[in-house]
């Protein structure tokens, strides 16, 4: 590993969408360039690309119309909404 970089422990409940859907994970969808915030629906998201799909380090285009930003996904853990 590179001198100053730190590797992220990612917990095993968070790695994939069927273990977020079997912990009952809640993750958000929030947009800084507009400031959406959506609930992600994690069961389409399973149905769509299959349940060893992550969201980690993933980005997603935002959903307001007129907007060009894009979302990171945050799932609750500690009392709040953390990045993945």
């Amino acid at each position: 590993m590179p001198k100053g970089k730190v590797e992220r422990l990612i917990p095993k409940r968070l790695q994939t969408v069927s273990n977020m859907i079997k912990d009952g994970v809640k993750v958000r969808a929030h947009c800084s360039t507009c400031n959406l915030t959506l609930v992600v629906d994690l069961q389409l998201l399973q149905s769509h690309h299959g349940s060893e799909f992550s969201l980690i380090g993933k980005r997603g285009k935002c959903r307001r119309l007129g907007c060009e930003g894009s979302t990171v996904f945050l799932a609750e853990g500690h009392g709040r909404y953390e990045p993945l």
